[in-house]
């Protein structure tokens, strides 16, 4: 079972991307491929105590 109560059976697919600093505290991210879907990027604070720590933001591609 996964976080939200759905199986999980580990099939994510990752997309190539360039990144850069973009101001004080964003990151422009540029996606190499541009597939229909809906995604999501995880960012995990190597600072934080608690690992478990971890922003999802999501975000999808139309037509």
């Amino acid at each position: 079972m996964s976080t939200f109560g759905g199986a999980s059976s580990n099939n994510l697919e990752l997309l190539p991307y360039t990144a850069k600093k973009y101001g004080e505290s964003s990151y422009l991210i540029t996606l190499k491929e541009k597939p229909v879907g809906e995604y999501g990027i995880t960012v995990r604070n190597p600072n934080s105590l608690d690992e478990k720590n971890i922003i999802v933001a999501s975000f999808g591609i139309d037509q």
